[in-house]
């Protein structure tokens, strides 16, 4: 019986050690040389998408981005071109991976800051800054509830919601209700 239970918490050892190795690893031979990049990448956003305005951040949240270091992490994936051409499944743990190091590296301001920066709004446009600029002709934080949630809804997908006027709207509706809750 003593035998069963040493070997049994030895599979246990080995189940729990090899995930976290495996992280860490990944952490200090991935992740952390892109980490000045990150950086650069922060530091060369606009100065609107450093410093959000209170209704900016809360239509980001309210807008389904409470997970934003898993759309950071998709971003940067995409921005640094990784992983190139992997299975499905091996891009969904590649991304699971960069889900928790975004978490555990970044602060949740500068995780906003990256997805304000880098999320493509369609055109041949990246950020909301910039597509604040070119939607209607005014800074980020300058903009109406109505605006903001305009962008936030386009950051989602692009191409369906600037080719569909009236799916637009009513998802832009029904994000500002969110925001009026307080949701």
């Amino acid at each position: 019986m003593r035998r069963i239970a040493i070997g049994l918490l030895a599979i246990l050892g080995v189940l729990i050690t090899v995930p976290v190795a495996y992280v860490v690893g990944y952490d200090l031979v991935v992740f952390q040389p892109r980490v000045p990049a990150i950086q650069r990448l922060i530091e060369m956003a606009a100065q609107d998408e450093r410093s959000p305005s209170p209704l900016v951040a809360r239509v980001i949240r309210a807008g389904g981005s409470q997970h934003l270091s898993a759309q950071v992490s998709r971003l940067l994936l995409m921005q640094f071109n990784l992983p190139p051409s992997q299975s499905p499944l091996q891009w969904h743990f590649t991304s699971a991976l960069w889900w928790a190091l975004v978490a555990l590296h970044f602060s949740d301001q500068e995780q906003s800051t990256l997805y304000l920066s880098l999320s493509y709004m369609g055109n041949g446009v990246n950020g909301f800054a910039a597509a604040s600029q070119a939607q209607f002709g005014a800074s980020l934080n300058s903009l109406s509830l109505e605006q903001v949630a305009t962008l936030s809804v386009i950051a989602r997908a692009p191409s369906a919601y600037l080719e569909s006027p009236e799916r637009l709207a009513r998802v832009r509706t029904a994000l500002i209700k969110r925001v009026q809750n307080g949701l």
